[in-house]
């Protein structure tokens, strides 16, 4: 016996004495509310009905309005957490599709061949259809509109 007592003491040491005794203390010391009982009967049995959990509680005082009324707040719990997660995803899907219409679509630009031989006089009149038009993105609208015509 003494064998053992030495090889336990040789095992523990003073700071693990001191977190078992602070862990059966506030074990001890905490008083369990019957809410709180009432949660952890349903955890360990999540198919008991009011009645079961009642029969099983009856020691600490609980009644049927006690069950229901724990039995209540977690379902709002419940309903509000889905809430927020439904909240988060739609916010979350609205972003995602706000950045992808932020984000403009990357095109290549439409092959054009340059003829070198462009004489003086054509890129004054270029440039006087762009100044006509009001600048250069009005100029290729028209042009384009141009081209739907003519492809009618």
């Amino acid at each position: 016996m003494n064998d053992l007592d030495t090889l336990i003491d040789s095992v523990t040491t003073p700071e693990m004495e001191v977190a078992q005794r602070n862990a059966v203390l506030a074990k001890s010391d905490a008083p369990v509310s019957k809410s709180e009982r009432i949660r952890r009967f349903m955890e360990k049995t999540p198919a008991a009905r009011t009645r079961d959990i009642v029969d099983a509680l009856e020691g600490f005082g609980v009644t049927i309005a006690d069950v229901g009324n724990v039995k209540s707040q977690l379902k709002r719990k419940a309903e509000v957490e889905a809430e927020k997660a439904a909240k988060s995803k739609q916010a979350a899907t609205a972003a995602n599709a706000a950045a992808k219409k932020a984000t403009p679509a990357v095109t290549s630009p439409p092959e054009i061949s340059i003829d070198h031989s462009i004489k003086l006089d054509v890129l004054e009149a270029g440039i006087e259809f762009v100044r006509k038009a009001g600048g250069i993105n009005e100029a290729q609208y028209t042009l384009t509109m141009i081209r739907r015509i003519k492809s009618l």
